[in-house]
């Protein structure tokens, strides 16, 4: 079963005065307060980028010592 809400509030609302905002100002039209970037809730975010591999490892016959 998959999940929904009935609606989805994508409003910004200002951290210093708290006027809603629309979702593409970047700044708050009361204060001008930079607001944070809209992000859609329960949204998964980017992946981190992964790192380098290791170097593969010298192959060993199976019995013999390693050292």
């Amino acid at each position: 079963m998959c999940f929904r809400p009935s609606a989805v509030n994508i409003e910004k609302k200002c951290p210093e005065c708290g006027t809603v905002c629309q979702p593409a100002d970047a700044s708050c039209s009361q204060c001008g307060a930079t607001l944070p970037v809209a992000g859609v809730a329960g949204a998964p975010s980017t992946p981190a980028t992964p790192g380098v591999p290791k170097a593969p490892s010298i192959p060993v016959a199976p019995g013999s010592l390693q050292e």
